[in-house]
């Protein structure tokens, strides 16, 4: 309130400016600025020399305008862009009646800052240029703003350029300390910003100048990084780009410790870590699905990076240590208070533990990989005639089978020189594993303790009297840091099962792969042949005058006694169970971070609950996670699509630039002011920021009951990593109104089918290239190339004999009761089919496929597809009013 009402004081002003200009106005110049610059006159050797350096700045008296500049950079923090304008406006004014020519080249920064947050980067490149001096400070920054405007714009070349002049400046300008010797630093061949060469004599700057080579050196790594991401083939030149781009942040680091800087280690070791965490979790994906383009790289090369990421939090320890000890006063605090810089250290070690989770992804899927190969080579003699399928061969198989079920000599070898090694090697390995198992389980424990403290800190932050009526207002951060939590929860519970039920055997997978496949691989029976014998006996029925829905049904004991006998046949083995204790985490962090908008944290905890979490016990929960991952992945691709299709300046972007920038520079946005008025205008005004709030949503079981026709198939497909996910259920029909029975009529069927990912990424790029090619060709003749289209055939045929055929007879074993010929009245057949493909997958032509026209026939209105089942819940919430029963109308899915 108090700062809404500063414009109203200005006109307050007009008698001491008018002072101002009468004392002024006598002197030489009174209308130009104080110098940016003065000559002085230095002996050197004996003999004085004249000398340009920076006019010195003193405070003899502190004048509205000057705080009225300083209030424009923290409103700038609170994205309260109109009040920050209305101050520097005036500020500007005041500073050109006093002549203040620091104050204006401050001012014109935080302009330039403010054209940057609404998208004008052409105001904010001019605004720059005008600048003709400039303080350490006011250079480094004007430097980043000018290399962020430019690489906005797509011209990077000109932000290198920035980069490299503003450094020079840095480093001539005066200040230096003694000279010291700089280690010596290998170059790169490959285009890489940090150069090596030889040793020279490098000066030592005072703690200003480190600062503001460090601002800059950070943008310009963050700049190499981007351009590494963007890097489509991961060449030897490439790797050494990367450890260069490392060894620079370390470098970094050691400046800054050396200068005093501590918070400001820990923050950018922390954006370093975001950065890097992402491209290896996409390096990674491509090293599986496309392993020629990743000739340089490999899953010990993975490890590599992410080990090293490592001994970059260990850098920061004594920044940790310091800053700590700084800032906690000697008197004690408050009990139950959480210090800002207690939340930046937890931050930090919910980074920690992802970095030390990462690298145990690569290590167990560098494992899977291997094994992939081997298997590959077994049954490819000839690689140039290598059969499209080979490892995942499926014909006439069926969908939802683990790899070693293709054959029943799979891993085994006849040889018997290769029987002896494999030997030698496995008792190798069971010497290996305990004290593999042992480190794991070391490092896991660890990060658990560390998680969980940081999820103290953050409930302490924002924790309420017991007597308070409203429940604490957990933010981003919290289920950031719970999603953490009950992920390595779920790790540290399948780490202490597999090591009892590993003693005496050599596991070849890694403790959460093996769990994962306990509760996939169930060892079922073949379900295409259970229907089979079930169709037969209707029919037996039939024919003898009985009932022919009736069937005989094995007793089967229900989800929660299964469960619980697992349970305590682990609490027998005198193990702490942490599964339901992770469940029930993540379920509180997925929650919470839909309501905060914090679309990743949720899609990481709806990934482990998912893949991980139930399986096939639940088949029910497993089919609502599914759905869940696939429609936050869809907002994250959604947000991105949006940032790069929107012009800068549009209004919605920018509301939505700044919305995010809130809650990557505050622990806790929720509680401004700003943030709040910025979400509820973009809520009221904007039509894409609703389709993020999953959360406002109905349940996925309303969704199906009121938002799909009757007799309506829902088939989600997801390829992550080594396996294709699939969850399906069907609506029920609309001669069933009773709301319980139409719910027990929801029986989802999930399955997860063993591929080999180069095999099935092959697959879907020849899909799309040929395709290419014969749009190409049909714009400049009428009719495409024979061969393109006999190509793109047998590859299609190839995708349907071990993929699609299989997954259709899956469903038709489980929705067609009497076949897909006949069905019964009380149990009628699927009438159509909403297919939700991820982004992976979605080059298959679904909807021409026989496996799928054979089941619903080649209408268009039979076989759909759309994004995600909340994207459909959206679509049909915004043309039709739902009710609580089966849609009337026809649905209107995604065409693209």
């Amino acid at each position: 309130r108090e700062l809404q009402q500063i414009p109203e004081t200005f006109d307050s002003f007009k008698e001491e400016l008018e002072q101002v200009r009468s004392k002024r106005a006598g002197r030489k110049g009174a209308e130009d600025l104080d110098p940016a610059w003065i000559d002085i006159q230095v002996e050197t050797d004996g003999q004085l020399s004249s000398r340009k350096v920076a006019a010195p700045w003193g405070l003899g008296e502190l004048y509205a305008y000057q705080v009225w500049a300083e209030l424009s950079k923290e409103c700038l923090h609170h994205a309260e862009l109109w009040m920050a304008c209305t101050l520097t406006k005036e500020a500007e004014r005041h500073a050109k009646v006093h002549g203040d020519g620091r104050t204006l080249r401050d001012l014109a920064v935080t302009k330039a800052r403010i054209a940057m947050e609404e998208g004008n980067h052409s105001e904010a490149v001019r605004i720059l240029r005008e600048l003709s001096a400039a303080d350490l400070g006011q250079c480094s920054e004007a430097a980043v703003l000018l290399a962020n405007a430019y690489e906005a714009r797509k011209q990077p070349f000109p932000a290198q350029e920035i980069f490299n002049e503003a450094l020079a400046a840095i480093n001539q300008s005066p200040g230096t300390k003694a000279a010291v010797k700089k280690p010596k630093v290998l170059g790169s061949i490959g285009g890489s910003t940090f150069k090596g060469g030889s040793e020279v004599d490098m000066p030592s700057f005072s703690s200003k100048h480190v600062l503001a080579q460090c601002c800059i050196s950070t943008r310009q790594l963050h700049s190499e990084l981007e351009r590494l991401r963007k890097s489509q083939v991961t060449s030897k030149e490439w790797v050494n780009d990367m450890n260069l781009a490392i060894e620079k942040h370390f470098q970094l680091g050691e400046e800054l410790v050396a200068a005093g800087f501590y918070r400001r280690q820990i923050a950018d070791c922390m954006n370093f870590l975001e950065v890097m965490c992402k491209m290896l979790e996409v390096r990674e994906m491509d090293l599986s699905r496309d392993p020629q383009n990743a000739a340089a790289l490999t899953y010990a090369g993975l490890e590599e990076f992410a080990c090293r990421m490592e001994q970059a939090i260990a850098a920061t320890q004594s920044s940790r240590d310091a800053l700590l000890s700084m800032t906690l006063p000697v008197e004690g605090i408050e009990q139950d208070v959480a210090l800002p810089s207690e939340i930046l250290v937890v931050r930090l070690d919910i980074w920690h533990a992802r970095v030390l989770a990462l690298r145990r992804c690569i290590q167990a899927n560098g494992k899977l990989h291997r094994r992939l190969q081997r298997e590959r080579m077994k049954r490819v003699a000839d690689p140039k005639n290598a059969p499209l399928f080979a490892v995942c061969s499926n014909e006439g198989g069926v969908f939802g089978k683990a790899l070693d079920q293709d054959s029943a000599s799979f891993g085994a070898d006849d040889d018997k020189v290769q029987k002896w090694l494999q030997l030698v090697e496995e008792q190798i390995a069971e010497e290996e594993k305990m004290t593999n198992f042992a480190r794991d389980m070391a490092e896991v424990e660890d990060s658990v303790a560390k998680v969980s403290n940081a999820v103290s800190v953050l409930e302490l932050a924002v924790q309420q009297p017991d007597e308070a009526e409203v429940a604490p207002d957990y933010s981003a951060l919290w289920a950031e840091a719970k999603s953490e939590l009950g992920r390595l929860q779920l790790e540290l519970s399948t780490r202490q099962a597999t090591l009892v039920r590993s003693a005496g055997k050599n596991m070849e997978d890694d403790a959460p792969v093996a769990a994962a496949n306990l509760i996939w691989d169930m060892g079922e029976a073949d379900p295409t042949e259970k229907r089979g014998l079930e169709a037969a006996e209707r029919y037996s029925n039939k024919l003898n005058g009985q009932d022919p829905s009736q069937v005989f049904q094995a007793i089967e004991e229900p989800e929660a006694v299964v469960e619980e006998e697992a349970e305590a046949a682990e609490v027998e083995e005198g193990l702490l169970d942490f599964k339901e204790f992770a469940r029930v985490t993540l379920c509180e962090a997925a929650k919470t971070a839909l309501t905060t908008m914090n679309i990743p944290a949720a899609q990481r905890a709806f990934e482990v609950l998912a893949c991980q979490g139930y399986g096939l016990r639940s088949p029910k929960a497993t089919f609502e996670f599914l759905c869940w991952l696939q429609s936050t992945e869809v907002c994250i691709r959604e947000e991105k699509v949006f940032k790069e299709k929107l012009p800068e300046d549009h209004d919605e972007r920018v509301q939505l630039h700044l919305l995010r920038n809130l809650e990557r520079r505050w622990p806790f946005p929720a509680e401004l002011s700003t943030y709040k008025a910025l979400k509820q205008r973009l809520e009221t005004e904007s039509t894409f920021f609703p389709r993020l709030q999953l959360d406002k949503l109905p349940s996925i079981e309303d969704i199906l009951l009121s938002h799909l026709p009757a007799s309506t198939l829902v088939v989600s497909l997801q390829f992550r990593g080594s396996f294709i996910y699939m969850g399906a259920v069907c609506t029920p029909p609309e001669t069933v109104t009773d709301r319980g029975e139409r719910v027990a009529r929801l029986t989802p069927l999930v399955a997860r089918h063993t591929v080999a990912p180069s095999e099935v990424h092959a697959a879907i790029n020849r899909i799309l290239v040929t395709r290419s090619q014969i749009e190409k060709q049909l714009l400049a003749q009428p009719e495409p190339d024979p061969q393109l289209q006999a190509n793109l055939e047998q590859t299609l045929q190839e995708v349907e004999v071990h993929l699609m055929d299989p997954l259709s007879r899956r469903l038709e074993a489980s929705f067609w009761p009497c076949s897909a010929n006949a069905e019964l009245p009380a149990m009628p057949n699927p009438k159509q089919l909403v297919l939700l493909p991820d982004t992976s997958m979605a080059a298959i032509p679904f909807e021409t496929m026989p496996s799928f026209t054979r089941l619903f026939g080649s209408g268009n209105d039979c076989i759909m597809r759309d994004h995600s089942l909340h994207m459909l819940a959206q679509r049909v919430r915004a043309s039709t009013d739902v009710v609580d029963a089966p849609l009337k109308v026809p649905l209107q899915t995604a065409t693209a």
